[in-house]
């Protein structure tokens, strides 16, 4: 597999059209987060989960693993790029973000928290 910088990764993602719509992807994370979060409340295994949520797993893998590991999860940063997500459902309408724009946005970030705070800690 070849590996692309940054740059051209970015370049590519700016040259796409999205191939999904932001507004019904945000509504169906957040629906079957909740509903994740729902069945480990009522005291569910991990395999009973899967059991009900199939397809969630199939389309965002790392976002179940994400939800459901031991000790929980950074809701914020979540919350974060649900709500770029939504904005980028305005930006099909000229007033919000477009993807490059979210994708940077959640990059500072993820940056700021996990690469800048390590640098001062060490």
């Amino acid at each position: 597999m070849e590996r692309r910088n940054i740059n051209e990764a970015v370049a590519e993602a700016e040259g796409r059209a999205l191939d999904f719509s932001p507004s019904e992807r945000v509504v169906y994370v957040k629906t079957m987060i909740a509903y994740v979060e729902e069945l480990q409340t009522k005291g569910k295994t991990l395999d009973e989960i899967k059991v009900e949520v199939p397809e969630f797993i199939e389309k965002y893998k790392y976002l179940f693993e994400m939800i459901t590991k031991e000790g929980g999860y950074d809701k914020q940063n979540l919350k974060t790029m649900l709500v770029l997500l939504e904005k980028m459902k305005e930006h099909e309408d000229d007033k919000g973000l477009s993807q490059h724009q979210a994708s940077v946005i959640v990059g500072k970030k993820l940056s700021d928290k996990y690469i800048h705070v390590d640098d001062v800690q060490q």
